[in-house]
């Protein structure tokens, strides 16, 4: 039988032809995989850079997040100080006879001076007076709230701008006496010595609003 060896004659010669494709192969591999690494590691990079950039920008809104609590508490503030001048102003604005203790309540706790208060207020509507009973620390602070009340009819009419107020026109002294000293010891808060005792009258008036032909 007749057997033909179709075997390139090169090949015959040389065993190891298959070598140099196999290096290009492993080469073009090689290659590829380097290639692939590269992108990888490139992609790598921009993930990590975008970490970075977020956990700054989280940084940054961790810093701001106060500030902007802040401002918004300044909001609400503002918002209720608003509200209460609008209500403020309705109700030294108004004629309302139901808003004349509040005026009066408020004006008078603005003159006081600090160590003097209130321990009982009456209005006597008739002759539009007050009847107050307090006490304070010395008579040198009643005759300062004294002042204070006559002085007001002045400052009220140079500051009123055409709103309707209620002004002070007379004060009347109706006592002034020490409190015994055994009650101002258990107060704690004039040093052993008796607090001064004072009644007044004021009496008050509607202050007529001006106009800006007066």
């Amino acid at each position: 039988m007749l057997t033909i060896n179709l075997v390139p004659f090169e090949e015959l010669e040389n065993k190891r032809w298959y070598i140099p494709d196999l290096l290009i192969a492993l080469g073009i591999g090689g290659a590829a995989s380097l290639l692939f690494l590269f992108y990888v590691n490139q992609y790598k990079d921009k993930i990590e850079s975008l970490h970075q950039e977020t956990a700054a920008m989280q940084g940054e809104i961790s810093s701001l997040q106060p500030k902007i609590d802040r401002f918004l508490a300044k909001t609400r503030q503002a918002e209720n100080l608003r509200d209460q001048l609008v209500s403020l102003e309705h109700i030294t604005t108004a004629r309302v006879p139901r808003y004349r203790p509040v005026i009066l309540l408020e004006q008078l706790q603005k003159l006081k001076p600090e160590g003097l208060w209130f321990k009982n207020i009456k209005e006597q509507t008739a002759d539009s007076s007050l009847i107050l009973a307090g006490e304070s620390y010395d008579n040198l602070l009643v005759a300062q709230f004294i002042a204070a009340l006559n002085s007001s009819r002045k400052l009220s009419r140079e500051h009123s701008a055409g709103a309707t107020k209620i002004e002070f026109i007379k004060v009347n002294l109706h006592q002034l006496s020490e409190v015994g000293s055994e009650q101002a010891v258990s107060k704690e808060t004039n040093h052993g010595h008796p607090l001064v005792h004072y009644d007044l009258q004021i009496i008050y008036q509607e202050q007529a609003e001006q106009n800006s032909s007066s």
